[in-house]
């Protein structure tokens, strides 16, 4: 009441006292979406009156759900609420954005966040996740963990490895992808997103192994392969069809991989690409996530920019994970 003029604001709710830690969009039964909460402070917060919503029909909608009075979260612990008994609202399977808003019997109280999520397969839950240079995204687990602390990040089988954004004069670009699992993976049903003005590309059937790569070029693979003396063992594809040629932009951009699965298509991967960044690279979430500076030869938290002694030519940045 009043404000506070000259002194700072005391938050009714601290930063991050409890945040949506884990979602369920795409159960197996079809129905029951559930959306974890965690308090992440070492005292009971009380979240009755505070409301949940979704980004209905494409527009924000962040009062949907109200939360019963006298629900506590314990210190450190975890809330789940369920479609079925709860909130009722779906949660997209092809991804949408959640909305949390601290709330209490007098009005809002100036806390809330919103977490993106993208398009999930049967089961498959997303989890918070921070990188390492503090970015939070909700990124898929290996297993759900309702009410637990999450489970590992989700990993492979198909990362993105290595992307050259800026090539020397009279080079091309290229998106290398690797297989880093230990068995034989299909990229039918797999395509790349990028800045580019097309659609998805879809990948054609190609029967990668344990450890090897693929690099998707927009040029003719034999041509690409005989200017930078590729080896035969190591193999390319090239645009679907002559006209589509995609062209990364040479100081920002976005590279997806994605993975259709039962019509939707699901994230697995993905490269954000800045030639003047102000943060440096990280590491990966769900297949990768990048943030990387452009020039020659930069170590940036685990991606390094291969320079231009690189038989590939200059800014191609290699985005595999630190731990891979």
């Amino acid at each position: 009441e009043g404000g506070s003029p000259g002194e700072s604001d005391q938050p009714a709710v601290p930063k991050d006292a409890v945040v949506i830690s884990e979602i369920m969009t795409n159960p197996s039964d079809g129905y029951n979406d559930w959306i974890e909460l965690h308090n992440t402070t070492n005292e009971p917060v009380d979240i009755g009156g505070w409301w949940l919503g979704d980004d209905a029909s494409r527009t924000p909608v962040f009062l949907s759900f109200q939360i019963p009075e006298g629900t506590v979260i314990e210190p450190n612990g975890y809330v789940v609420f369920n479609r079925a008994d709860d909130f009722g609202f779906g949660l997209s399977s092809y991804g949408e954005t959640l909305h949390l808003t601290a709330a209490d019997s007098e009005g809002l109280l100036g806390y809330g966040q919103s977490i993106r999520f993208d398009g999930a397969s049967a089961d498959l839950t997303f989890g918070r996740h921070t990188n390492s240079t503090g970015l939070v995204e909700m990124v898929a687990l290996e297993h759900p963990t309702q009410g637990a602390a999450n489970a590992d990040v989700r990993i492979g089988p198909l990362v993105l490895s290595e992307v050259m954004y800026r090539p020397a004069f009279t080079h091309f670009e290229f998106i290398e992808l690797q297989n880093i699992s230990s068995q034989v993976v299909n990229t039918n049903g797999w395509s790349l997103a990028g800045d580019w003005n097309y659609d998805a590309f879809d990948l054609p059937r190609v029967m990668l192994g344990p450890a090897e790569t693929l690099l998707v070029v927009p040029v003719d693979p034999e041509v690409f392969r005989a200017q930078h003396a590729i080896p035969d063992q190591i193999q390319i594809v090239g645009p679907p069809y002559p006209e589509y040629h995609f062209q990364l932009d040479n100081g920002r951009g976005r590279v997806e991989l994605l993975r259709r699965q039962n019509g939707r298509d699901e994230v697995v991967g993905w490269g954000v690409l800045q030639q003047e960044a102000t943060r440096a690279g990280t590491d990966r979430l769900v297949d990768v996530v990048v943030e990387v500076e452009g020039g020659e030869d930069e170590d940036a938290g685990g991606v390094v920019g291969i320079g231009a002694d690189d038989p590939r030519g200059l800014d191609a940045v290699d985005l595999r994970h630190p731990d891979v």
